[in-house]
């Protein structure tokens, strides 16, 4: 499902810092991180990379976290993976932003993302920048099999 509303007053409000609060210190630098399948916290701590999917399902089964957003490296949802999760789920609305992170680098995954899947009521807006800077998606979006114009061109986004 794609729900529709102009994110120019969001953009705003996360370029402002009015929205979201500024992430904790990240663990990774902007470099690959080790493993093909990664997890963190939508605040920017890396909670763990694994050499499978399955190992990082196991990996989180027992934590008190639940996936909110996951990247792929290539697209068809094919690839090395990147998923962020959070305490809570998104609200059902689209009027406020539930979560933000401002540079994906931290994870090493600025400009790396070629498809991605929202999960828990959450949808996303990607920006081209870092700190929600420069263009962005004209809509919320819960997913998208192959980021066209966004391929590989993702610094920084907000979640509903």
């Amino acid at each position: 499902m794609i729900r529709t509303i102009t994110v120019s007053a969001v953009a705003a409000g996360l370029a402002a810092g009015v929205a979201v609060a500024a992430p904790a210190q990240a663990t990774m630098s902007e470099s690959t991180p080790p493993g093909d399948h990664c997890v963190g916290n939508v605040d920017g701590r890396l909670l763990g990379c694994y050499a499978t999917e399955a190992e990082a399902d196991r990996a989180m089964s027992g934590a008190r976290w639940i996936p909110l957003v996951k990247f792929y490296a290539r697209t068809g949802y094919a690839g090395k993976t990147l998923r962020l999760g959070g305490a809570k789920a998104c609200t059902v609305t689209l009027n406020d932003v539930n979560y933000a992170h401002p540079n994906l680098g931290v994870f090493g995954w600025n400009n790396r993302a070629s498809s991605f899947v929202t999960r828990n009521h959450c949808d996303m807006v990607g920006y081209d920048g870092k700190s929600y800077r420069g263009d962005h998606f004209k809509r919320w979006v819960d997913h998208d099999i192959r980021l066209v114009r966004w391929n590989n061109d993702i610094s920084s986004f907000a979640l509903s």
